[in-house]
């Protein structure tokens, strides 16, 4: 069976909520790791593409003449061109693109904005593809979605994500034996229940008793290190759209007017500064709200949009 026929019957599964289609780059496994147990989630075909060539463009065609409306889009112009943006766009459809620096960003955007319901986590080095496959099946068979790691070190975006950007998360499983148990201890001791799985056995991490003083000793200099910066950074820091590369670039410009505005901006003043129509505004703008984004209060005849919370953590 050729690879444009078994696409073709994918594109023939009826999706239960959310994005019709998923589409990644066929050739970076890590994206079609993280698509496929988000894809399960909502009973959405992932379709995989290197480029936007005339096979590619007649599938998409076939999909769109069987009502696709939205279509979720996983990795960075760098590995999918925005031309599979235009294309979609341009028949009527629309495109959601995630990303992230790394894989590992990549993959917690994803849990963030589209599972944020999720309760339990799946954890896996994002360096190690031999544990793929299995980190698929355990996300299935848990209800949660798979989040890259790496095997010596939780990255700070990670840990925002455990501690406050996934706040119903309870359970993490990790998936193999390659993460050292210092990272099992480290999330363990963040509150979490934890499983590690190898070959689909699961074995439950037993918490101690007593904590070594020299483990409360490193975390409490650390917290002290996290107080003194978070001071430093209040009054140093200088919002910036640099550290925001999940965002749309449309969404970029709206969060970056805002910025450059000294932190809010009347949305009517988006028109002349974007270049964009008022309905396109009025639809970004509903959106962003919608993903908590932005915030906005009305006055007078017009509205005022500031940055969300959430949103300036990252900026």
């Amino acid at each position: 069976m050729s690879k444009s026929l078994l696409i073709l019957i994918l594109l023939l599964i009826q999706t239960q909520n959310g994005f019709d289609l998923i589409i990644v780059r066929g050739d970076v496994f890590a994206d079609w790791v993280v698509a496929q147990a988000y894809g399960w989630k909502i009973g959405a075909p992932v379709l995989s593409i290197s480029k936007l060539d005339a096979e590619t463009e007649q599938l998409l065609l076939t999909y769109i003449g069987m009502g696709a409306k939205n279509v979720l889009i996983i990795g960075d112009p760098s590995v999918l061109p925005l031309e599979v943006d235009s294309f979609l766009s341009s028949h009527g459809l629309t495109v959601r693109r995630v990303m992230g620096v790394t894989r590992i960003e990549t993959s917690i955007e994803l849990a963030v904005y589209f599972w944020n319901d999720a309760e339990k986590v799946v954890l896996v080095n994002g360096w190690n593809e031999t544990n793929y496959l299995e980190a698929v099946k355990i996300s299935r068979e848990v209800g949660g979605p798979v989040i890259f790691t790496r095997a010596d070190e939780i990255s700070l975006s990670l840990r925002e994500a455990l501690s406050a950007r996934l706040p119903k998360v309870k359970e993490v499983y990790i998936v193999g034996s390659d993460i050292e148990s210092s990272i099992v201890g480290e999330i363990e001791a963040m509150g979490f229940n934890v499983i590690v799985t190898q070959g689909g056995t699961f074995k439950k991490v037993q918490t101690k008793s007593l904590i070594p003083l020299n483990y409360l000793l490193m975390v409490g200099c650390a917290f002290v290190g996290v107080a003194v910066g978070m001071v430093i950074s209040r009054r140093t820091k200088k919002l910036s759209v640099s550290g925001l590369h999940f965002l749309l670039s449309d969404e970029r410009l709206v969060i970056k007017s805002i910025i450059d505005a000294g932190g809010k901006i009347e949305q009517e003043k988006l028109v002349d500064i974007t270049g964009f129509s008022r309905a396109k505004i009025s639809r970004l703008v509903a959106d962003m709200l919608e993903r908590k984004l932005v915030e906005r209060e009305r006055r007078g005849k017009t509205y005022i949009l500031r940055l969300s919370k959430q949103l300036k953590r990252f900026s």
